[in-house]
């Protein structure tokens, strides 16, 4: 436990917090990979639909929590850039799912070897137990953050 001997961070706002962490883990990342032209949605955008192969762009503005004119313009860039190809639903014509393609999943590749370190170190000193708590605590608060988001 060594997180709590050293809480410089005590009056600081939880959800401030939360927004430092992510601040700097797009740092951390940005510091590590070349990101090929491809602002930080893209590249959330991107890794998105790697993960959830199939999506579509509604889907992809709800779950990022964007408008759906700001998304087709990701979307747009990402498939003129070759990193995304919009392929026809086949159980709706009239729809379009979402998909990485070689360039992406390469970049993607390197994406994830970044986080798996980066997640590695700020965990470090955390028990097992911790971390899987950890993990339900952050879960549980983006569920109910999108909630309020909508």
């Amino acid at each position: 436990m060594i997180y709590h001997e050293n809480n410089e961070f005590k009056d600081i706002p939880t959800v401030l917090k939360i927004y430092m962490l992510v601040i700097n883990t797009v740092k951390f990342l940005y510091s590590k990979i070349d990101p090929q032209n491809l602002d930080k949605i893209s590249i959330l955008t991107l890794m998105l639909i790697y993960h959830m192969p199939g999506i579509n762009q509604n889907k992809v503005a709800n779950t990022l929590n964007i408008d759906k004119t700001t998304t087709g313009r990701i979307l747009s860039k990402l498939e003129e850039e070759k990193y995304i190809e919009r392929v026809q639903d086949k159980n709706n014509k009239r729809s379009n799912v979402l998909r990485t393609i070689e360039k992406a999943d390469q970049l993607i590749e390197k994406i994830a070897k970044t986080v798996d370190e980066y997640v590695k170190n700020i965990e470090d000193g955390l028990t097992d137990e911790e971390i899987l708590k950890l993990r339900e605590v952050v879960n549980f608060l983006l569920k109910n953050s999108i909630k309020l988001a909508r």
